[in-house]
């Protein structure tokens, strides 16, 4: 039976470890690391960015967020630059495209100060680039994500109209961890509420939840509520 092939490049790549990819990538352009980032697994690619002084590491998640389609040439030319300096382990990895989305998901990967540190970098130079990725950061469902002090925080900026709104497109586990945090009382006049709203235009819906969202992210900002994103290990303050 043959023997496949030891992987090359970028498939070499996206099995490294975080401490051999840090000392690999030692001295490479800022923008040669958010091409390598962005081709291997996203934790790892996280990890290697929180190593990362502060601001190499905004400037980094900038580029990645910026990053598009990249030509196989300009791979080729990576590949052979780095030559044999990444040693790898035999993790799986996975490869991944650029782009705000992937911004995004490492963000969510880092420590909450961490994360809002690297988003104000990216602010200073493309405001917009930033919202992008706010908004893909946190949606409305993650509003689930609120442990209940945060909720009861959350809600006491909410108007009660808006909250109706929003819920008629909400899941049934959102639904449910939003009355948990309510009174019975409060929970039947917005039920109540909803009723009377009847049928209600998407856009109407949309508008409430980005206006919860904003109040949402500005709480979350000042520290007064937390997200909580994939187990306790992994806060967003």
């Amino acid at each position: 039976m043959a023997v496949p092939p030891p992987p090359t490049g970028l498939a070499r790549l996206a099995r490294a470890t975080p401490e051999s990819l840090i000392t690999g990538l030692r001295g490479e352009h800022p923008q040669t690391l958010a091409l390598v980032l962005a081709h291997v697994e996203p934790r790892l690619a996280a990890g290697v960015i929180e190593a990362l002084p502060a601001a190499l590491a905004g400037d980094v998640v900038l580029r990645l967020a910026r990053l598009g389609r990249v030509a196989p040439a300009v791979l080729a030319v990576v590949e052979q630059v780095l030559g044999e300096r990444v040693v790898v382990s035999l993790g799986e990895g996975s490869q991944q495209s650029g782009g705000a989305g992937l911004a995004a998901r490492l963000l969510t990967m880092m420590e909450g100060t961490v994360s809002t540190a690297l988003l104000d970098a990216v602010a200073a130079q493309e405001a917009g680039l930033a919202d992008e990725i706010r908004d893909l950061m946190f949606v409305f469902e993650d509003l689930k994500l609120l442990d209940d002090r945060s909720m009861q925080r959350l809600l006491r900026e909410v108007a009660s109209r808006d909250l109706a709104l929003a819920l008629k497109a909400a899941s049934e586990p959102l639904r449910a961890h939003v009355y948990r945090n309510m009174s019975e009382r409060a929970v039947e006049a917005l039920k109540e509420e909803s009723e009377l709203l009847g049928s209600v235009k998407v856009k109407d819906v949309q508008a409430a939840h980005a206006g919860i969202l904003a109040t949402a992210r500005e709480l979350q900002a000042d520290g007064e509520i937390t997200v909580e994103r994939g187990g306790a290990d992994d806060l967003i303050a």
